[in-house]
């Protein structure tokens, strides 16, 4: 995936509705986070792009650009499910 210019970095922490251990892809450039292809005519493969993750047992640190960091604050179009919560933090 390629990513534009860095805004900077931060930590960025996730809280979910759900008990057991959840990991978010941060989106930002894609409406999916990944590229369908066939490999000689066989089934319909998914390739899933290099992104951020985060998850409710380790907190990314570490730099976004402009749209991951949109994303995470619920840009308009790019919504995540209601059940995730991020905290975002500037380093």
């Amino acid at each position: 995936m390629e990513r534009c210019k860095s805004v900077g970095t931060f930590r960025v922490t996730l809280d979910c509705v759900e008990l057991e251990p959840q990991a978010v892809q941060i989106q930002g450039h894609a409406s999916r986070p990944w590229t369908e292809f066939e490999e000689d005519g066989k089934t319909p493969r998914r390739l899933i792009e290099a992104g951020p993750v985060v998850s409710t047992v380790e907190p990314l640190e570490g730099e976004l650009c402009e749209h991951e960091l949109q994303w995470l604050r619920s840009m308009p179009g790019k919504a995540f499910s209601a059940l995730y919560r991020f905290k975002v933090e500037a380093l």
